[in-house]
């Protein structure tokens, strides 16, 4: 039913690897919904993700986690994700380019950043791909719209004047597709640095990593 598709340089972080195996084998035992796991040794983002999406859509599962490998994650947080039964839906995790005043990875109308996160799902102008639920009927749409296109999902296009992230074009191509993004603020991912950075509620909790 669900595969985790994820990239790396070569290695991943422990943390992110101690999140995947638990939640793999607590899963086991619950409502077994992963079914694969796809990795993609990379370090080119948006080269990778596409090949990600590729062999997922070469599978039978109906949903694609992708997960980046300094992430840290519950098997509730996949749980949830899947349940808020959206196309695409990001968990909420916070941006290390300002460790001072981190921000959540999401865009509202405008590209505006996102500063306040309901408990729920809310609708985004972009999420980021950090941990983010894609159903597969959505990659389907896009990759037929943009089959002569070698990156179909992910890519570097230009939006609000500037070359764009391989996340931002995403959701770009999918809501020009009327694919609605959505991101779930109650999903709390820690993102792995030096620190690691945590959602909670309005403020921000560090956590030392070596």
């Amino acid at each position: 039913m669900l595969s985790v598709g994820y990239i790396h340089p070569g290695s991943v972080t422990e943390p992110f690897m101690t999140s995947l195996l638990q939640a793999v084998m607590q899963d086991s035992t619950q409502r077994q919904v992963i079914t694969g796991l796809i990795s993609v040794p990379t370090s080119i983002h948006a080269h990778g993700r596409n090949a990600v999406v590729a062999r997922f859509l070469a599978s039978q599962d109906e949903w694609l986690l992708m997960v980046d490998t300094d992430m840290i994650f519950t098997l509730a947080d996949i749980y949830t994700l899947l349940d808020a039964d959206k196309p695409l839906i990001g968990g909420l995790y916070l941006m290390r380019h300002d460790l001072k005043s981190p921000l959540p990875a999401w865009t509202s109308e405008g590209f505006a950043q996102v500063l306040d996160v309901e408990p729920g799902p809310m609708r985004m102008n972009t999420v980021g791909t950090g941990f983010l639920l894609v159903h597969r009927t959505a990659l389907e749409k896009l990759g037929a719209n943009n089959g002569e296109d070698p990156w179909p999902w992910f890519g570097h296009d230009i939006h609000a004047g500037t070359r764009a992230g391989e996340d931002v074009t995403f959701c770009q191509r999918l809501a020009q597709l009327g694919i609605e993004v959505w991101g779930h603020g109650g999903v709390h991912v820690g993102h792995v640095g030096t620190t690691v950075l945590w959602p909670t509620d309005h403020t921000i909790k560090e956590d030392s990593h070596g």
